[in-house]
């Protein structure tokens, strides 16, 4: 059996698919809601097909198969996530690696303005 071009680039196109979801918690913040991470798979899904459709079609691009292979590679992209790395637990790890809430601070333990707490030393020397 001979490799064709096409089928190469199917190959890599499905191993990034089944590694995009770990790219995913990279890239979003642990408190964005599932549906904007779903749109950034699928964002990943229309770039693996259209490089399936200008790669790997030497006689050139359809819509057609552009349109097939992202809807195959996001298909691809969800069921490895729900199907492996879910149960791995590694995209939770990264997210907490990846872009951060920055200006999320929980201030409820300070005191409230004004107040003097005789446990806290101000100045840097002991009490």
């Amino acid at each position: 059996m001979q490799v064709t071009d096409l089928s190469a680039t199917s190959l890599v196109g499905v191993v990034v698919m089944v590694f995009a979801p770990l790219l995913v918690a990279l890239l979003t913040k642990a408190s964005w809601p599932g549906w904007v991470r779903s749109i950034v798979l699928l964002a990943i899904s229309g770039a693996v097909g259209v490089g399936n459709a200008f790669i790997g079609n030497p006689e050139g691009w359809k819509p057609g198969l552009v349109i097939v292979n992202a809807v195959i590679a996001f298909v691809i992209g969800v069921a490895s996530y729900f199907g492996y790395w879910e149960k791995t637990s590694l995209p939770d790890k990264l997210k907490a690696v990846g872009v951060s809430d920055k200006g999320t601070y929980d201030i409820s333990s300070l005191p409230a303005r004004g107040t003097y707490d005789p446990g806290i030393d101000y100045e840097g020397r002991d009490s």
